[in-house]
């Protein structure tokens, strides 16, 4: 049944509609300047030509007139959720004006729009997106928000069991949705302006993998490459994949025992050959395993390559306990480590990690 809910903000009274459509998905629209018992009809209204749509069945001549004679106003939000089809082109307002898009429209624009962010960046974009969309429909106009739906769209993450970095990384995102919808013009406010974020760092998945560990791991490894490939995550702190994936020979110079790493088509770090990695990397440098491609690592050139599952694989084969966030948690080790040694802002500058947020992880 359509649900009527008073709302109070700044001293003026507004009702909120809600029912749930065909496709299971709830659906809200916003009233004010009304009274309770007129929003009590229109949700009556709304339950039945509900109804008459989930049926496949014809509107009523009552309910038609009703329909027929909707404000417009009252008409576009039920259009904008479905409930109603918008009307032919000739019987349309002389006025033409561009619609307004849904927040939903608007995210997917952003998204689309941003050509200089990365496909990892969009995938979250994304996954934020499909939560927002789950929670209050496509239909929904950000100006239709208020901080306490945006409260409201919070708990349902807390409900569902998701872990507190994520819910806070998709409450980041709204926020960064929003505030950009807003300088648009496309509402007076960010209604998740003050929703709490909290922090991203989930301490109950970091650990710190100690040198013994790794020994026993890199000696299971089937191969001199994946022995290079564990060694430059715990012992270089190089992102895995992507990092250990594009290193090429030519970036290593042996001299000045530095190589160069390629974060993205443009950013780049300099990190030292340091005394743990350098056998692993002379032993495949001198060995004939090498090709014509340049790349260090030769056995993994497809991006649908599971280098984690393979993992796994060689922590079994090693009998040791196996660990969270495989690659992350080697990073995150070898900074601590470095970390007692040298300046944060020198190890920062090795891993390619933000100085205001060193992903530092604790002992164990």
């Amino acid at each position: 049944m359509a649900s009527v809910t008073t709302e109070k903000r700044n001293g003026k009274v507004s009702y909120r509609i809600s029912w749930t459509d065909g496709n299971n998905k709830r659906q809200r629209i916003r009233l004010s300047r009304i009274r309770k018992q007129d929003a009590d009809q229109i949700a009556s209204k709304i339950q039945a030509v509900s109804s008459c749509q989930i049926a496949g069945i014809p509107l009523d001549p009552s309910l038609a007139r009703w329909v027929g004679g909707l404000g417009a106003d009252l008409r576009s939000k039920l259009e904008r959720a479905g409930l109603i089809e918008a009307r032919p082109i000739d019987e349309e307002p002389a006025v033409s004006t561009e619609p307004e898009p849904t927040f939903i429209e608007f995210i997917d624009a952003f998204i689309k729009n941003r050509k200089d962010a990365a496909q990892s960046t969009k995938d979250n974009w994304n996954g934020c997106k499909a939560k927002l969309e789950s929670f209050f429909g496509s239909t929904i106009l950000l100006r239709e928000i208020d901080r306490g739906d945006a409260d409201d769209w919070r708990q349902s993450m807390v409900n569902a069991g998701l872990a507190k970095a994520t819910i806070s990384k998709n409450v980041k995102i709204c926020k960064q949705f929003a505030k950009a919808a807003v300088r648009k013009g496309f509402a007076d406010e960010n209604p998740f302006h003050e929703l709490v974020a909290g922090g991203e760092k989930n301490t109950e998945r970091q650990e710190f993998i100690d040198r013994n560990r790794i020994q026993q791991v890199i000696d299971a490894a089937p191969n001199d490459q994946w022995k290079l490939i564990i060694a430059l995550s715990r012992y270089g702190g190089l992102r895995c994949p992507s990092e250990t994936l594009g290193l090429r020979w030519e970036h290593i110079n042996w001299e000045k025992d530095r190589f160069t790493v390629f974060e993205n088509k443009t950013k780049t770090r300099v990190v030292p050959i340091f005394p743990e990695l350098r056998p692993y990397l002379e032993k495949l440098f001198f060995n004939d395993e090498q090709d014509d491609s340049g790349f260090v690592i030769t056995l993994y050139r497809s991006k649908k390559a599971n280098l984690r599952t393979q993992l796994l694989r060689i922590i079994a084969k090693a009998g040791v306990p196996t660990w969270p966030r495989l690659f992350h948690n080697l990073r995150a080790s070898r900074e601590t480590e470095l970390s007692a040694e040298h300046p944060i802002h020198v190890v920062c500058a090795w891993l390619g990690n933000s100085e205001k947020r060193p992903k530092i992880t604790t002992f164990r």
